[in-house]
């Protein structure tokens, strides 16, 4: 059985040597020395690597200030083999072999002092602190933020420096631009609105629908609307072209419960109608107006997800009544919706005392939403709902369907592109005289300035 002391500090005092970076495998040759005079004196130990040309250590002991503040004491423990006994000497010199020269490759950021200091803790803590200590280490760096991890961090530091436009005359005329405030806010963008072409020269051409409908949903929306159909012809509701067509029209005003949808579905089914009896220019035109009808589905699955979303505690809904709602669209489109603007989650299971093979145990779905997620469906839908109405659409009737307040929208509608503007509309058998606020999509597409705060 090993005996084990605690021996007095020897005349030759022992020190602790921490390569935190590695101790190459032929050793190092060292140097003792001092540094300061006085109460600042301090000790220094030198290093050179054997095997390596030009690699070179340096340490300090940091001072007594420095060793009050270790969590931890030090020893250097000897074993004697003939008397199998292990003695411990207290040493209160630990030294951080850090390389200098061209081989420091220490964060450049901090001053020498804080660096070397934090460097000596971690160091010490890792290699001779409790358990304990150590974990309390790698928790508080992992509260350290570093600028590799911060998304934009080169937009942010480029924001921080102005630069002084060249082949101005005089200097009052300066101009200081911040093209990393810029540069963050049109990735951001790019995030949150579907994709786009600021270059495009016909409205037609900015936003690509493509990006808010898939091809394959679309695909599926269209085939889904043969099930509608049929379902209205078997119930004698409809038994011609025309009568289809204007049963949708009333679909989408009482079924969907959208007076946006209604009007917008109406004036392609009356394009329909003014084709007559030129069966090319038809065939075109319910072409065109069934693409319409699928846009029209998925807007309304769009608003849906919305509504009950932004109206459930937390921002937090079931899933189930919202495919009860959107029974009219198929699953693939459910998924989409979901999987792009909102997070899926699984809640607490509950026992099902109504199905039809008995009581049984069923999972709940649901889905959830962030601000920011929330925020980028509504501006999904203005943009779907400006592409599919001629690239204008009425803010108050857009509003009304979304239940949100016309100053908020408009907001929305800047974000996207479009020029607010007011028109007085004429009084009919349903409608008094009304002033309503027009979004318009116009090429090419302006987005809306910084703000560059008061002026002094």
């Amino acid at each position: 059985m090993v005996k084990i002391s605690v021996g007095a500090v020897p005349g030759d005092a022992p020190a602790l040597l921490s390569f935190s970076q590695g101790c190459p495998d032929g050793g190092v040759s060292l140097t003792l020395g001092r540094k300061g005079a006085g109460r600042k004196r301090k000790q220094e130990v030198a290093g050179e690597a054997v095997d390596v040309p030009g690699l070179t250590y340096l340490a300090t002991d940091f001072g007594s200030q420095s060793v009050k503040k270790d969590a931890c004491k030090y020893a250097v423990a000897v074993y004697d083999k003939a008397k199998d006994e292990l003695t411990l000497l207290p040493t209160d010199h630990a030294y951080l072999m850090r390389p200098a020269g061209a081989w420091n490759v220490g964060n450049l950021g901090e001053t020498g002092s804080s660096l070397a200091n934090y460097e000596r803790s971690k160091s010490l803590t890792t290699v001779f602190g409790t358990v304990k200590k150590q974990r309390a280490v790698k928790a508080n760096a992992a509260k350290i933020v570093h600028s590799d991890n911060v998304q934009g961090v080169d937009a942010v530091q480029s924001a921080m420096q102005t630069d002084i436009t060249e082949g101005l005359g005089e200097a009052d005329e300066a101009i200081f631009t911040l093209d990393g405030a810029t540069q963050s806010m049109d990735e951001h963008r790019k995030a949150m609105l579907p994709a786009f072409d600021q270059d495009a020269t016909s409205a037609k051409k900015i936003y690509d629908v493509a990006d808010i409908v898939p091809k394959n949903v679309q695909a599926a929306l269209e085939k889904s609307q043969e099930g509608i159909e049929k379902d209205w012809v078997k119930s004698e509701e409809a038994v011609g072209a025309g009568e289809t067509h204007r049963h949708w029209t009333k679909y989408f005003g009482e079924t969907c419960g959208s007076e946006l949808l209604r009007c917008i579905h109406a004036e392609a089914a009356d394009a329909v109608a003014a084709a007559g009896g030129d069966a090319r220019e038809r065939v075109k035109k319910e072409a065109s107006a069934k693409k319409l009808r699928a846009r029209l589905l998925f807007m309304h699955g769009l608003v849906t997800v919305y509504r009950s979303v932004a109206g459930a505690r937390d921002m937090r809904a079931d899933k189930d009544p919202i495919v009860e709602q959107l029974d009219a669209l198929p699953g693939l489109a459910h998924a989409h919706i979901f999987r792009k603007f909102t997070q899926e989650r699984r809640r607490a299971k509950k026992k099902d005392t109504e199905g039809a093979d008995g009581p049984g145990v069923v999972q709940m779905g649901q889905v959830e939403c962030s601000q920011l997620q929330v925020d980028r469906l509504l501006l999904h839908i203005v943009v779907l709902a400006l592409t599919q109405n001629k690239f204008s659409v009425e803010l108050e009737c857009l509003a009304k369907d979304l239940g949100l307040s016309v100053k908020r929208l408009s907001l929305l509608a800047r974000e996207v592109g479009c020029k607010l503007t007011k028109a007085n509309l004429a009084s009919t058998d349903t409608q008094k005289q009304r002033s309503v606020t027009v979004a318009q999509l116009n090429a090419p597409l302006k987005f809306p300035k910084r703000s560059q705060g008061p002026r002094k």
